[in-house]
């Protein structure tokens, strides 16, 4: 069971994204559903890439494009 807490900061990040992206929350909440990773997972792929957190972002795809963006 997830803590209210984890809930809390999921649905802020969620929000927050939606909104400096323009794009709907119901759709970041869909591929959360399809993706369907948990808080802190990381899924191993064949091709040595790591598919990281809940909506399991791929580290070949998109590892570069987000550091630069976010952080």
């Amino acid at each position: 069971m997830f803590s209210l807490s984890l809930i809390t900061g999921v649905a802020a990040c969620v929000l927050n994204a939606s909104s400096v992206n323009n794009i709907e929350p119901a759709l970041l909440l869909s591929v959360m559903t399809v993706e369907g990773g948990k808080p802190g997972s990381v899924s191993i792929n064949k091709n040595g890439s790591h598919d990281l957190g809940i909506m399991q972002i791929n580290t070949h795809a998109w590892l570069k494009l987000i550091s630069k963006s976010f952080f």
